[in-house]
């Protein structure tokens, strides 16, 4: 676990765990309140429970500059790094899991063809993005999977005008939004709208399709009407205490801006209007070869509330993505649900064709050993044979070079992956000669960096290679 982004929910998951505030993140003691908790949350309840770390009354708290002695700590007590990285995983493999399962019964509502929901979620389940993802302790995945809960739910409020599904929409939609923010209120809100606006346009050469008998029911229409007023009625009682409490603090209003700032247009990821046009299709494979002809092919579809909800959906989500400034590639976790029910509508329609079925299992041949490939590679190439792979048993918390040092200075790479993987406080230095010289008798110094540099004195132990390069000294 090296990247920023993993390294913030693992964190910030662990101080809640250490007995930190649930309700005001800190991430290196630092407040953080730029995103909505609930990820946190998740990931400190699978801390707590998996990896327990030592007590915050236990373990070292920083002085002025994050260097003051804490007590030393029997090895026993520790977590090993592969316990703690497993609980802050975990969540977001569970999230996975209910996205899948998401995709699959949103096809089965959608078209009556059943088939298309078990190959759509087939399809989501073998491409690059969410081999990738769905094993981070990230946000993308768990608020995909709200969003399409939400939608579930949305669309039979559509059909059905049922009080319990406006509930249901509201709740998803209020857990997506505490997941990450803005994008999980956008889709869910526009979406359902978008789709009811076309179903009430005279279409088809200006002939309005009849409603269904139920529709014609003020009754039922106005069950509807007080199904979505439920639904955001209970979306706010989600989402909004949590910014409530957060605003009363000055840091709180400060967060809310700059959020608001980066979603209007300052953010440190611009990009072209472009970018998802051809991400989106590198972050499909090996099924974003097949997309272009899957998207082609759709208006074959016979017509239906299900294609025009899918349609809509797949549409304002890209469009959404392509309009707003930020730019980055694991945002097409949005995209994965409705272009893979788009895939797997063609692909069940050529299943369907037993003349054609013979071809189609030539056809996803290819694809299919690509996605196996990846899918060994990342979860168990990578992370044997990975570079970065060699800073976990370097930085073994149970080592007794680490145990027996009143102070840890570290340098080089992120602060934030010594504090994850010695599960203690360090004193974060700039520049390694200075830290030597700053450390006292006992003290441990820590690099961790591409540069390989003039030790400053006696190495404890260390490690080389192409790109990194480690060393441990002891004062």
């Amino acid at each position: 676990m090296t990247r920023q982004q993993e390294l913030r929910v693992a964190l910030v998951a662990r101080d809640m765990a250490q007995g930190g505030s649930w309700l005001i993140p800190k991430f290196q003691r630092q407040v953080r309140l730029k995103k909505p908790p609930l990820s946190y949350w998740t990931a400190a309840v699978s801390t707590t429970l998996i990896a327990p770390p030592v007590a915050k009354s236990q373990a070292s708290e920083p002085g002025p500059l994050a260097s003051e002695p804490g007590p030393i700590t029997a090895p026993s007590s520790l977590p090993s790094s592969r316990a703690s990285t497993f609980a802050a995983r975990l969540p977001t493999a569970c999230f996975g899991f209910l996205l899948a399962l998401g995709i699959f019964f949103m096809g089965r509502m959608l078209f009556p063809n059943t088939l298309i929901g078990f190959i759509g979620a087939l399809v989501a389940c073998t491409t690059l993005c969410f081999i990738r993802h769905a094993r981070l302790a990230e946000t993308d995945i768990p608020m995909s999977a709200f969003i399409v809960l939400s939608l579930i739910f949305s669309y039979r409020l559509c059909q059905r005008r049922m009080l319990r599904d406006g509930l249901l929409a509201g709740l998803f939609a209020g857990l997506g939004f505490m997941t990450k923010g803005l994008a999980a209120l956008a889709i869910p809100l526009a979406v359902p709208l978008l789709f009811t606006v076309w179903e009430n346009l005279p279409l088809n050469g200006g002939k309005k399709e009849a409603p269904a008998t139920q529709w014609q029911n003020p009754g039922t229409r106005l069950r509807g009407l007080f199904g979505s007023m439920l639904g955001v009625l209970v979306f706010v009682l989600v989402a909004a205490p949590w910014y409530l409490y957060i605003m009363q603090v000055q840091a709180g209003s400060e967060a809310v801006s700059s959020e608001l700032n980066a979603a209007l247009g300052q953010t440190k990821h611009p990009g072209n209007p472009a970018y998802y046009v051809y991400t989106l299709l590198v972050q499909l494979l090996p099924w974003g070869l097949l997309l272009p002809v899957a998207i082609w092919r759709l208006k074959r579809l016979a017509p239906s509330a299900g294609k025009r909800f899918l349609i809509v959906w797949a549409v304002f989500a890209f469009g959404l993505l392509s309009a707003i400034p930020s730019k980055q590639s694991h945002y097409t976790v949005l995209l994965i649900a409705p272009f893979s029910l788009i895939l797997g509508t063609w692909l069940a329609a050529w299943w369907a064709d037993r003349k054609r079925s013979h071809s189609l299992i030539r056809l996803i041949a290819v694809p299919a050993v690509i996605a196996i490939g990846c899918g060994l590679w990342m979860g168990f190439g990578q992370p044997r044979f990975g570079e970065r792979e060699r800073i976990p048993p370097f930085l073994n918390p149970n080592d007794p070079a680490f145990v027996t040092a009143p102070r840890i200075h570290a340098v080089g790479i992120n602060s934030a992956i010594f504090e994850f993987y010695l599960q203690r406080v360090v004193d974060n230095v700039d520049d390694l000669n200075i830290a030597w010289q700053r450390a006292v008798a006992g003290d441990a110094v820590v690099y961790i960096g591409k540069d390989l540099l003039e030790d400053p004195g006696p190495v404890t132990r260390g490690f080389d290679g192409m790109k990194y390069h480690g060393r441990l000294y002891r004062k």
